[in-house]
């Protein structure tokens, strides 16, 4: 399962809300994506063999393979796009922070409205950076 650690929040009225500390499925969300693309495939089925892959609402991935697809593409991209997977009209993005003894991502979400194609396009890179820094200072 998926735990969220920490959170900053948007100043926005209409925003997301992660409860710290709370356990959360994977498959459905860009975080946990991230965090399970670091995995090897076989790990991954067993993962999802032991805590599942409930939908959510429609778009939730609900099938091993199809989910083992989209983690070659998350692999090969640096980053997990989610779309109304968890909840409906919301995208979120997460990058993996690479190395270190426990898997951590660093992600970003909001209403959809929000999250143009040229936010995400302007987010991507942001997130890859404060990563790497935040791995580099993690490794410290």
């Amino acid at each position: 399962m998926l735990v969220y650690v920490g959170q900053a929040p948007s100043p926005r009225a209409m925003r997301m809300f992660t409860q710290l500390g709370q356990h959360v499925h994977p498959h459905c969300r860009a975080a946990g994506k991230a965090l399970l693309a670091q995995l090897g495939d076989d790990e991954v089925r067993g993962i999802l063999g032991r805590v599942g892959m409930p939908s959510m609402t429609e778009a939730t991935i609900t099938d091993a393979e199809q989910f083992i697809a989209q983690l070659a593409q998350v692999r090969e991209e640096g980053v997990a796009h989610e779309v109304g997977e968890m909840e409906e009209g919301v995208i979120c993005l997460a990058t993996p922070v690479p190395g270190g003894v426990t898997r951590l991502a660093l992600s970003i979400s909001g209403p959809a409205s929000r999250m143009t194609k040229q936010l995400q396009a302007e987010a991507i890179p942001v997130l890859q950076e404060v990563s790497e820094q935040l791995a580099m200072q993690l490794a410290g």
